[in-house]
């Protein structure tokens, strides 16, 4: 396949959970949740800065005044945080899936120095990535001018390598899967400091 039917076929993807998020927003409410964490990634970036803020502002149209968590601003709080500036990431996306990663970051005022695209040809495919890969993706997007590192892609989970790497490149290592996980938890009240899954959960 070409890049061009990767993205397209990304895209396609995308729009299909913007149809079904409207039903499963509804039916979690049903529960009677004070808080809403969304386990998603791409959506949250799309469109950039304006685009997080539109995708934003449509959740919080359907939950009312209750609080959220996206992984996009879990990542941006949490850079913030430990005081980055320029950063890289890791993606299991296509080319416009970067670029609109790219673009999140830079319009919020990261400087993205590396992104590493594992162009993943399905989200059950993302699940499936080998471990070798993310740490090749690694290799390659490391540097002394980079900061910290994100992964992005909620289905490509890196919570049990980061931690390790994150003190033999001695610099934050970030899975969006434990930001979003922080990010909530804090916002709901719980101040618990995790051992053993990298420091933003220790440290912050």
């Amino acid at each position: 396949a070409t890049g061009d039917d990767e993205n397209t076929v990304f895209e396609r993807f995308l729009d299909m959970m913007r149809g079904e998020m409207p039903r499963g927003i509804q039916n979690v409410l049903s529960s009677k949740i004070t808080h809403l964490m969304l386990g998603m990634s791409a959506e949250t970036f799309w469109g950039g800065m304006e685009g997080n803020i539109e995708f934003e502002a449509d959740i919080q149209a359907q939950i009312g005044d209750m609080g959220m968590t996206t992984g996009a601003a879990a990542c941006r709080d949490a850079l913030q945080l430990f005081g980055s500036k320029t950063i890289s990431v890791i993606t299991p996306y296509p080319p416009v899936g970067d670029d609109n990663v790219r673009r999140f970051f830079n319009e919020i005022g990261f400087e993205v120095k590396h992104i590493a695209g594992l162009n993943r040809p399905s989200a059950t495919a993302i699940a499936e990535t080998d471990i070798a890969e993310v740490v090749q993706a690694v290799k390659d997007v490391d540097g002394d001018d980079v900061d910290a590192i994100v992964q992005c892609g909620t289905n490509l989970s890196t919570v049990d390598i980061f931690p390790t790497l994150e003190h033999w490149l001695e610099k934050p290592m970030i899975p969006i899967n434990v930001a979003t996980v922080w990010h909530a938890l804090r916002a709901c009240g719980v101040q618990d400091q995790v051992i053993g899954k990298g420091r933003l959960l220790e440290e912050f």
